[in-house]
C-alpha cells in the first residue's frame, strides 16, 4: 500500500512539474546597436524570471552565452575539443535525416499540407514580438537600391507606423547605422495544442498509418490524395 501511494505522489508530482512547464509562459528579448557602440544581445526567461539564458555579442569581441538560475549566473562555454568530437556524428546524422525527411515529405498529401501550414501560420502570429521598435539610417552604394527601399516604405507606411519602425534613406553613401528591439512571449500550451489539432486529423492519421507500414515493407510509398 505504501509503495502505491509513494508511486502515485511521484506521478502526481510528474503531472504537475509537466503542468507547469507548458502553462507558465517564456518570455524573449532581442536587442542590438550598430552606431558609436555596436552589440546585440537577447534573452530567453522563463518561471517568471527564475530561469534564464542571456546571449552577448559585442563587435569586436567574443560572444557570451550563461544561464541564470534563481538569482546565479553560470557561463555556457564550449571547447574546440568538444566540437572536434561531436563534428563526425553530427554529418552522419545529417544525411540519414535528410533521407528520412524525403520519405516523409512523400507521404504528405494537399489536406495535410494545408493543415500544417496553416498551423505554423498560427503558431508564427503566437510568436510574434508584441514589441518591435527599429531606428535606423541606411544607405546603398548603388542609389537604385535606396530608391526601391523608399518605395517600400512608401507602401508599408501604415504597418510600419504600427510597428514603430523608422528607416530613414540616404543616397550620397553606403551606411547602415541604427538600433532594434524585439520584445515577445510564448505560451507553450497554445503551441502544443495547435501541433495537437493538426495531429487529430485524417490526412495526420492516414499519413502516419502509411508511414508506419511502409516501415514493415522497407520503404516509402505516397498516401491517398483527398
Amino acid at each position: 500500500m505504501i509503495v502505491v501511494q509513494i508511486l502515485l505522489y511521484i506521478l502526481l508530482s510528474i503531472i504537475g512539474l509537466v503542468f507547469i512547464v507548458i502553462i507558465i509562459p517564456y518570455k524573449y528579448a532581442v536587442d542590438g546597436r550598430k552606431q558609436d557602440e555596436t552589440y546585440i544581445k537577447g534573452w530567453v526567461s522563463w518561471l517568471f524570471g527564475g530561469l534564464k539564458v542571456t546571449f552577448a555579442k559585442n563587435f569586436p569581441g567574443e560572444a557570451r552565452v550563461y544561464a541564470t538560475i534563481l538569482g546565479f549566473k553560470m557561463y555556457i562555454r564550449r571547447g574546440d575539443k568538444d566540437k572536434a568530437k561531436k563534428a563526425a556524428p553530427k554529418k552522419r546524422r545529417k544525411k540519414a535525416a535528410g533521407t528520412n525527411m524525403i520519405g516523409r515529405l512523400r507521404s504528405f498529401t494537399q489536406g495535410l499540407v494545408r493543415k500544417v501550414l496553416s498551423a505554423l501560420g498560427r503558431i508564427i502570429v503566437h510568436i510574434s514580438p508584441r514589441i518591435l521598435y527599429i531606428n535606423a539610417v541606411v544607405g546603398f552604394d548603388d542609389p537604385a537600391y535606396t530608391g526601391w527601399l523608399n518605395a517600400a516604405k512608401e507602401i508599408l507606411a501604415a504597418p510600419l507606423a504600427r510597428r514603430n519602425i523608422s528607416i530613414r534613406t540616404v543616397f550620397d553613401e553606403e551606411r547602415l547605422e541604427g538600433e532594434f528591439l524585439i520584445r515577445g512571449r510564448i505560451w507553450l500550451v497554445y503551441v502544443i495544442l495547435v501541433a495537437a489539432s493538426v495531429a487529430v486529423t485524417k490526412p495526420f492519421r492516414n499519413m502516419l498509418i502509411e508511414s508506419i507500414k511502409s516501415k514493415k515493407r522497407g520503404g516509402h510509398k505516397y498516401v491517398k490524395q483527398f
